[in-house]
């Protein structure tokens, strides 16, 4: 009989060989059960555990495998916002104010409750698409990242091919893969792969931002400046001068902050004067003075528009949605004016006279009365219900101008202060993607306009509804159309400490300014 010692080197390379085929076979396991349980609606946690073990074969097999997974996750996703989408619809036909007697409040009540249901697990669904993400950023092997980039251009689904060029332009070893995906004729995964690849200083970096800031689509030269911003280089400078000659709206602005960031210089978004000074500095910043024809001619551009101020927050944006509360608390005077009115000019006491609904139908006024006539615009009011003026974007001509003071002159203060549903409609409204993704969106500045912390919309008691789940909400709904959101609180005490910290994250986490009216 043979001693365990000498057995022990037959033992072990047996061991040896059974071990690839035991992790073959949970591989294939993995690959037989992934794609369903991954596209599963069950909590996020529960489908990233899955993920987790799909990701730790960083091989060819396990990254076709995640990208095979991420194809049914991007597909299912997608039926469901077909599903949403019709259900909006069904409850927007009939969430009207009208006869109580005539109410069919069962009926909306159960939409409401299915559209509640979706929404919240559209938020668990982000947190999986994050997860992938995550995972496409830690890939190593050279075989795995080749499949993927395989794997990327056979992947029908828009939403997956987005995932991946972002997942990969983070990834330390997939600039080239992001940038070929990026060259996608969908706008959005141009824009996911300058995103993923945001904060690297590469030629191929380079040259793909600069080549995409040339883009139809806005939000396509909004990341691919901030990607040019990331590269932090002189040789950006004069490729953001020339985008910053060529926009005429909020971009603008955009690129000028870009340009003062990366400069130090505290000039106007004006490209003359960015001209003139890099002009002026190239010999210090990257050798011989150059010829002003690099710039382009400026010459016979428009001017750009002036800034125009809400509650003293100013925009040059010429795509701005109006999200005003119409709540019953906003036919309350001020806090401020509930006592003696002595030593107040003219305009304060006209103010001091003023509920909160007049105080902001003003303001509102003023802001629409300032837009260019090309400019595009839109208003939602909102309570317990939600009324937006207009189903799409108009021009600001005389004529919709009237139409829009009109409207604003009957709007009635009165019910809940629903604003998770008001910002859904204003992303819809502005064509976000919320349902439908093959969009150009026409709205890059939100004013929300409110007095009073965030309600349910039930219509005989609101109840007050958890700020986080609009925050989150919101996050997912802007992710890709990088939309300004203002938030203007009117008399916040009215709200308390949380609404006043709830319209503050809204204004940080969307790029916006937070400004209160007391």
């Amino acid at each position: 009989m043979k001693t365990f010692r000498a057995l022990l080197p037959a033992l072990l390379l047996a061991a040896a060989a059974a071990a690839p085929a035991a992790a073959d076979e949970a591989l294939q396991a993995l690959k037989r059960e992934f794609p369903a349980r991954v596209a599963e609606r069950t909590p996020a946690k529960e489908r990233e555990n899955v993920l987790a073990r799909v990701a730790a074969y960083d091989d060819a097999e396990g990254a076709k495998v995640l990208a095979l997974g991420l194809s049914a996750l991007a597909d299912r996703i997608d039926e469901d916002m077909a599903v949403f989408a019709g259900i909006r619809r069904q409850y927007e036909e009939i969430n009207v104010p009208t006869d109580v007697m005539k109410d069919d409040f069962k009926t909306r009540t159960e939409l409401q409750a299915r559209i509640l249901e979706l929404e919240e697990k559209q938020r668990e669904d982000g947190k999986v698409l994050e997860a992938f993400r995550a995972a496409l950023r830690r890939y190593g092997n050279a075989q795995a990242l080749s499949t993927l980039s395989a794997e990327g251009k056979r992947l029908a689904n828009v939403r997956a091919r987005e995932v991946l060029a972002e997942g990969l332009g983070a990834n330390p070893a997939g600039m080239e893969i992001a940038i070929r995906l990026g060259k996608d004729k969908d706008p959005w995964v141009r824009a996911a792969a300058l995103r993923g690849l945001r904060g690297r200083s590469e030629d191929a970096v380079f040259e793909f931002a600069k080549e995409s800031i040339l883009s139809e689509h806005w939000p396509v030269r909004l990341e691919a400046g901030l990607t040019l911003e990331g590269v932090n280089q002189p040789r950006v400078l004069p490729v953001l001068i020339v985008a910053l000659g060529k926009e005429e709206g909020r971009l603008r602005d955009d690129f000028g902050d870009a340009l003062k960031r990366l400069t130090s210089q505290n000039f106007e978004p004006d490209p003359d004067l960015w001209q003139k000074w890099y002009i002026e500095n190239r010999s210090d910043l990257e050798g011989p003075a150059p010829d002003k024809a690099l710039f382009g001619a400026f010459k016979g551009r428009k001017p750009p528009p002036e800034k125009k101020s809400v509650y003293g927050i100013e925009s040059r944006s010429r795509r701005i949605l109006f999200v005003i509360d119409t709540s019953g608390s906003m036919k309350e005077r001020l806090k401020s004016a509930q006592g003696t009115a002595t030593g107040l000019s003219a305009d304060e006491l006209e103010e001091y006279d003023m509920t909160k609904i007049e105080l902001a139908k003003r303001e509102l006024k003023r802001a629409i009365r300032a837009l260019e006539p090309d400019a595009l615009f839109n208003i939602i009011a909102y309570a317990t219900h939600i009324v937006p003026w207009k189903q799409k974007m108009v021009k600001g001509d005389m004529t919709t101008k009237n139409e829009a003071y009109a409207f604003i002159r009957d709007m009635e203060a009165a019910g809940g202060t629903w604003t998770y549903g008001a910002l859904q409609e204003a992303f819809r409204v502005g064509g976000m993607g919320v349902v439908d993704r093959n969009y150009d969106p026409t709205v890059d500045t939100i004013y929300l306009i409110s007095d009073g912390a965030p309600t349910d919309q039930d219509m005989d008691k609101p109840q007050l509804q958890d700020p986080r789940i609009i925050l989150d909400a919101v996050r997912e709904w802007n992710r890709l159309g990088k939309v300004v959101l203002h938030a203007i609180a009117i008399d916040p005490r009215t709200g308390g400490g949380q609404f006043i910290a709830f319209m503050k994250e809204l204004a940080k986490q969307n790029g916006g300014e937070y400004v209160q009216r007391e």
